[in-house]
């Protein structure tokens, strides 16, 4: 049932070394394309995928995802090389004070922290499409007539608005499709770009968001958050 899968979907704070099938993952890419409702079948988004054979940019990435009173920090201006060398150490020390290594103790003390789910062996990227009408759409009855001209303001220009409800919806279809796979899903949106620790993911432009795809890592703790749901009614008004 779907509520059993969304009951199931925690954000995972660390992906395994399993490696989902390729192939389910297109399919499930491909399905959601299919089954996602697009206003006037207009996308407004690009979806770009990083596979496992990104993990080096995916682990680079994570030390943009730093947290708490580092994440100021580190998002202020003319940083040394030396507080950029101190980040990826703090980061490779986290790593392994979550693999067991007592030793790293400071990390906790210190309250470093990474969004780590960005290193999942699948992850998606929705960036804001360059146009909202593709050249296969061109090749059709209906736009070749001038129709589409003469009913839209516009066949080429992006919606902010319609990028960010559109990236959120197809995300919720990957969400179910991949769970239903025995997949686990996590999203992240805390990251920025910084040349010190360039990767490809973030020069391309700011994501709506990022999805990881994968199996979670039994063998470690998974972090949550702290925030309480509001109450229904808080949410919810029947007029």
């Amino acid at each position: 049932m779907i509520e059993d899968l969304l009951k199931k979907r925690t954000n995972i704070s660390f992906f395994s070394d399993r490696i989902p099938d390729k192939k389910v993952v297109k399919d499930i890419l491909e399905k959601a394309q299919q089954l996602t409702p697009h206003k006037n079948n207009f996308w407004h988004y690009n979806l770009d995928v990083y596979g496992p054979e990104h993990a080096e940019q995916k682990k680079t990435l994570a030390l943009s995802t730093v947290c708490n009173e580092h994440l100021k920090y580190y998002r202020q201006d003319n940083l040394t090389d030396e507080d950029w060398k101190k980040l990826r150490q703090s980061y490779n020390d986290w790593i392994d004070y979550h693999n067991g290594d007592d030793s790293k103790q400071y990390v906790k003390n210190e309250k470093w922290h990474f969004n780590e789910q960005v290193t999942a062996p699948y992850l998606l990227a929705y960036y804001p499409a360059e146009i909202k009408m593709r050249e296969s759409q061109k090749d059709d009855k209906y736009y070749k007539s001038g129709r589409a001209n003469k009913v839209f303001r516009s066949t080429t220009k992006v919606s902010r608005d319609e990028f960010n409800q559109q990236s959120g919806m197809n995300a919720m279809v990957v969400t179910m499709l991949a769970m239903e796979q025995g997949l686990d899903v996590s999203y992240c949106k805390c990251y920025f770009y910084n040349e010190a620790i360039h990767t490809d993911i973030m020069q391309k432009g700011n994501p709506a968001f990022l999805l990881g795809i994968g199996y979670r890592d039994e063998s470690k703790m998974q972090y949550k958050s702290w925030i309480k749901k509001p109450t229904l009614d808080e949410i919810i008004r029947w007029q």
